[in-house]
């Protein structure tokens, strides 16, 4: 999210196929988002063939502290995933990538 005005955030996702973009607003109202989280969110699955069967790529990933200066975060990724899944951070690509097997 990218405080855009004083008292609003927004993020930008973009398809890198056709270009186009969605944009998403949300009121500050007091929060604060000092952190950065990269999820492939999936809900209710009851066995790893529902699971997307590809990667889940996040490029070109860059985050900035509120002076506008880059930062270079740790990233760190969750220890347990499920049906042999795979979180890969290449940070000179500025990329992560999510993946599951089909265990």
């Amino acid at each position: 999210f990218n405080l855009t005005n004083p008292n609003t955030f927004e993020t930008v996702s973009r398809n890198s196929k056709t270009g186009l973009e969605t944009k998403l607003s949300c009121p500050k109202q007091g929060r604060n988002f000092n952190w950065a989280d990269v999820t492939l969110e999936i809900y209710a699955v009851k066995s790893c063939s529902e699971l997307p069967g590809g990667k889940m790529r996040f490029s070109n990933l860059s985050i900035w502290d509120e002076n506008m200066k880059p930062l270079r975060p740790e990233w760190t990724t969750t220890r347990k995933k499920p049906c042999d899944g795979r979180v890969t951070v290449d940070r000179e690509k500025k990329s992560i990538t999510i993946e599951h097997g089909d265990a």
